[in-house]
């Protein structure tokens, strides 16, 4: 378990690939990832990376990411239902279409964004309702 900020830190820092790896999936407190997230805003990249983040931080990085982090975000297939819904208004298409390419979103999502303003995410959304 990670018990601190600066310990996710140097995990992802580390040249150590074990390190590297437990970055990736070890589990940390609602505190530490808040911690991250909020004073360190520029590891939450890293943060989103983590396979055991909690809901509560997924949503929060929905809100406050930036553009690479929900697009990273958008590929989880452990999304809450909400954020799939959410994520599918985002103002950045690349969000949208990473979101229309989860094959755990559901239908109806799918389905709105079929009609997307933007071409690809419009053809992406299409593809999975009518694959080839």
């Amino acid at each position: 378990m990670i018990k601190s900020a600066n310990e996710f830190i140097s995990l992802c820092h580390s040249k150590d690939e074990s390190d590297v790896a437990r970055s990736l999936a070890d589990e940390a407190p609602l505190s530490v990832w808040e911690d991250l997230i909020f004073n360190f805003k520029i590891h939450q990249i890293d943060v989103v990376q983590n396979r055991t983040i909690p809901f509560e931080v997924m949503r929060v990085l929905a809100s406050q990411g930036d553009e690479l982090v929900r697009s990273i975000l958008a590929e989880k297939r452990r999304l809450p239902i909400d954020l799939f819904d959410f994520l599918s208004k985002d103002s950045s298409s690349l969000v949208r279409k990473k979101i229309a390419a989860n094959k755990k979103t559901p239908a109806d999502v799918v389905k709105n964004l079929a009609n997307d303003g933007d071409d690809d995410v419009a053809r992406v959304a299409r593809f999975r309702l009518n694959p080839v």
